[in-house]
């Protein structure tokens, strides 16, 4: 019998559509490993390896990041990706280009606060111990070992992550199956009615390609 794909998104790293905002990343008296985070949203897909179905993982800005981790760490499961604003090493290679006083003041409070018009905040903050942690998880080096399905999403109008980044995503997966969409209107949350209506249809058109090939 044919199995539905099941659905995995990447949460501990989200927003709503009212622009509040949530992150582990960002408490500072709390020791949050970028590894057990990534480790922790496995347990989805090894639900369904032990289910016999296969996933497709969506993750939008550094839940994009640890999608792609996900989908490293487990793809014999991982059948399609679906990337919203997709932050892969943003913000490890954002705070290397800042001026060094700047760092060592960071370094000093031990978080990293970085504008936003995003959220009501008007700021996110970043643990310096995450952030460090972080860099050993950068995959925008070298090939990254994907070869399924990937479908990028990003918005031209993202002043958070710049949409280049989910090109560079898009150079390096070793699938020869890479679409990436830029909005020219699309911010970073890609939360206007027709954000998610191209979202929605994205994952049925992935849904439908993979249940034909079951």
């Amino acid at each position: 019998t044919k199995s539905s794909p099941a659905l995995s998104f990447q949460m501990p790293f989200h927003s709503d559509i009212r622009h509040s905002k949530f992150t582990l990343m960002s408490i500072p008296h709390v020791k949050v490993s970028f590894f057990c985070v990534t480790k922790q949203l496995l347990v989805p897909i090894d639900f369904h390896i032990m289910e016999n179905t296969v996933e497709i993982l969506v993750g939008s800005s550094m839940g994009g990041w640890l999608m792609l981790l996900a989908a490293i760490a487990r793809p014999e499961k991982t059948k399609a990706l679906v990337g919203i604003s997709t932050a892969a090493d943003h913000f490890v290679t954002a705070f290397k280009t800042l001026p060094i006083e700047v760092r060592k003041e960071c370094e000093d409070k031990g978080v990293w606060t970085i504008p936003t018009k995003s959220n009501k905040e008007g700021m996110y903050t970043v643990s310096m111990d995450f952030l460090r942690e972080a860099e050993n998880h950068c995959i925008l080096q070298s090939p990254i070992p994907i070869t399924c399905p990937v479908r990028l999403i990003h918005g031209l109008k993202d002043k958070d992550v710049p949409w280049h980044i989910s090109m560079q995503v898009a150079e390096r997966v070793l699938s020869p199956d890479v679409d990436v969409i830029l909005r020219r209107h699309g911010q970073h949350r890609m939360a206007e009615k027709d954000d998610i209506k191209l979202i929605v249809y994205t994952i049925d058109d992935l849904i439908d390609k993979l249940t034909t090939m079951v």
